[in-house]
């Protein structure tokens, strides 16, 4: 189990790093299509910067498929490194955009590298003992309903009222990326149709299952991003990535996880609250149109 858990650390700390520098580089390279009059240099710059954050982002699969499904890490494991995402982010833009960090952010920063750090200590001692991982099938469908009827009745409640826009669609999104993972993981031990070894996982339906939650939380995450800024939405889409694979596993197999790893998680959500949320605002005017600053870093 220590090893599965390892695995997880180091994909999980790839993939977040990629996916969250990604983005980054998505945003500083959006100029290409906001911008009609660009010189032809500038222009193919932007777009090389874009495509390379595009390629970044896109490529996440990739490691949860090998973290998980073939090496068989915990989806909390794997979800509790996204946190650290921010913090590339957030030294990217001092260092490459050239936008001050606040006092919250190196706080926020500090408090993510530690929650984490304590999160993955506690992980790799707890896994040193066996861990039976037995599906219960009541609790997965009884928790499959409750999430399916508290998404509905919130996204009706945004809809209808037009409140709560970012924080809802951001915890939506958010749900469903922490889905993503935790269906990957599971393909490596439920429903698994042929014995393909490590390879078993392609042969579970919950791989493939996986995928619509990823697209889920692409689409839904965008949905956020327009009608509310992304220092609404990223934080919310951030907690609940982590959050959720942790009280899912919890549920779906009757672990609980040790109290130093509850401690870990949330005080790195924490960190991701308080380095994305509280932001300092500064209004760019480019051209006609106004740019957040500090959306323009997290995004």
């Amino acid at each position: 189990m220590a090893n599965e858990i390892i695995w997880g650390i180091i994909f999980g700390l790839i993939g977040a790093c990629t996916l969250n520098l990604g983005k980054a580089l998505q945003k500083q390279g959006i100029q290409l299509f906001e911008r009609q009059k660009m010189e032809t240099n500038a222009r193919a710059k932007k777009g090389a910067i874009w495509i390379i954050g595009s390629a970044f982002s896109l490529i996440q699969p990739l490691f949860q498929t090998i973290g998980q499904t073939i090496l068989g890490s915990p989806a909390t494991v794997y979800s509790s490194m996204l946190g650290i995402g921010i913090v590339i982010v957030i030294i990217y833009s001092y260092k490459v955009l050239k936008e001050p960090i606040g006092k919250a952010e190196f706080a926020g920063a500090a408090t993510i590298i530690g929650g984490t750090l304590l999160f993955g200590i506690a992980s790799i001692s707890i896994g040193q003992a066996p861990v039976s991982r037995t599906m219960i099938w009541d609790n997965f469908a009884v928790s499959m309903i409750i999430i399916g009827a508290t998404f509905v009745a919130g996204i009706l409640y945004t809809m209808k009222t037009k409140n709560l826009w970012g924080v809802i669609w951001g915890i939506v999104g958010g749900s469903f990326g922490g889905m993503d993972n935790v269906f990957k993981s599971m393909s490596k031990d439920v429903g698994v149709s042929i014995d393909l070894g490590a390879f078993s996982g392609f042969a579970s339906i919950f791989y493939y299952i996986s995928f619509g939650c990823s697209a889920g939380a692409f689409l839904l995450t965008n949905v956020g991003y327009s009608s509310a800024k992304a220092i609404t939405v990223v934080p919310a889409y951030t907690v609940f990535y982590i959050l959720l694979p942790l009280l899912l596993e919890m549920f779906f197999y009757g672990i609980i996880p040790g109290a130093w790893q509850f401690i870990g998680i949330f005080v790195a959500i924490g960190g991701v609250v308080l380095s994305t949320a509280f932001k300092r605002k500064k209004v760019l005017e480019t051209g006609t149109t106004t740019l957040d600053n500090s959306a323009k870093s997290i995004e």
